[in-house]
């Protein structure tokens, strides 16, 4: 009888210790901010600049798991680093193949006029979750109707802005009271 009762206590002691440890380790741990980038494409890239050596080499996602290995990282959002509307698409064509990335921001100008036709193309990619921009275009921007348009399309399809820039900007990212 002693016996059952204390493996009867060293499994429940086990069982709590194992739901604790469970319970404190994430079993997900997710890069929110990466750049994927390979210069030997043959349009090249505009950022990093080439007479960067740390920079300007093929980062891709086998780079990104080696670098992360024995992190726990089990993966990344992308946020792209250059204006080049195909940049976008070949980042989702890249997520396509990896299971790494778990989302995307891209590169678009909510105040260009094809702006709801690339919108409508990048966000039927559900991992597409919004766009970057920069203080500057922001500031520029906002006194701009269709710039103001292309945002609330954003918005209308619950997608995100990823702000670039100093402390200025927020004042223009700030609600107008």
């Amino acid at each position: 009888m002693e016996s059952r009762s204390n493996r009867r206590r060293f499994l429940t002691a086990s069982l709590f210790a194992l739901a604790k440890a469970r319970a404190t380790t994430p079993s997900r741990i997710i890069d929110t901010h990466i750049h994927l980038s390979d210069p030997t494409r043959p349009q090249g890239v505009p950022w990093p600049p080439k007479n960067d050596p740390l920079l300007y080499k093929p980062t891709l996602p086998p780079d990104f798991t080696a670098a992360t290995q024995g992190l726990g990282v089990t993966g990344a959002i992308v946020i792209e680093s250059n204006a080049l509307l195909e940049d976008n698409q070949w980042v989702l064509d890249l997520a396509a193949r990896s299971p790494l990335i778990v989302a995307f921001v891209g590169h678009l100008d909510p105040g260009s006029p094809s702006f709801p036709q690339h919108l409508a193309r990048f966000a039927g990619n559900r991992l597409f979750r919004g766009i970057r921009l920069t203080g500057k275009a922001i500031a520029s921007g906002l006194s701009q109707p269709a710039f103001v348009a292309g945002l609330q399309q954003l918005a209308d399809r619950d997608l995100q802005i990823d702000a670039i820039g100093d402390h200025t900007m927020f004042r223009d990212l700030a609600p107008r009271r």
